[in-house]
């Protein structure tokens, strides 16, 4: 994870911008969200029971001020892929590169479950990206 987030870090860097911070709320929403999509068998920002990102990042204790705002980049795949193979394919994709160049976020947090070395399981990623406001 830590090599995902080194490599996102250096798209915003060359554009400028400087990096996110990584925030323990956000990796717990993260990790808390890749284990329920791959235990559930599901794929989405919206859990089977209807819980959103912002309310897992609240739930995980990304709190502050009176406002916070949340964006999430998902991607599961059967395959193995490196750390720079699912940069690639964010950075393709306008809504994931977006979130990624966004320059108002200020933390990150992110999770991988799977291996992205063995195709066995497969692999998810979650990244949550996060502001909080006074």
């Amino acid at each position: 994870m830590r090599a995902m987030l080194c490599l996102q870090d250096a798209e915003r860097r060359r554009r400028g911008m400087g990096a996110l911070r990584v925030h323990r709320a956000l990796r717990r929403a993260a990790a808390k969200h890749a284990r329920d999509m791959v235990r559930k068998r599901y794929f989405g920002h919206v859990s089977p029971g209807g819980t959103e990102p912002l309310g897992r990042a609240l739930g995980s204790g990304y709190k502050h001020g009176r406002k916070v705002r949340i964006r999430e980049n998902i991607l599961t795949w059967s395959a193995p892929l490196t750390p720079a193979e699912v940069m690639r394919k964010w950075m393709a994709s306008p809504p994931h590169r977006h979130n990624i160049l966004r320059p108002g976020w200020r933390d990150v947090g992110g999770a991988l479950v799977g291996s992205c070395t063995s195709g066995a399981r497969g692999l998810t990623v979650v990244i949550e990206f996060g502001r909080k406001y006074r």
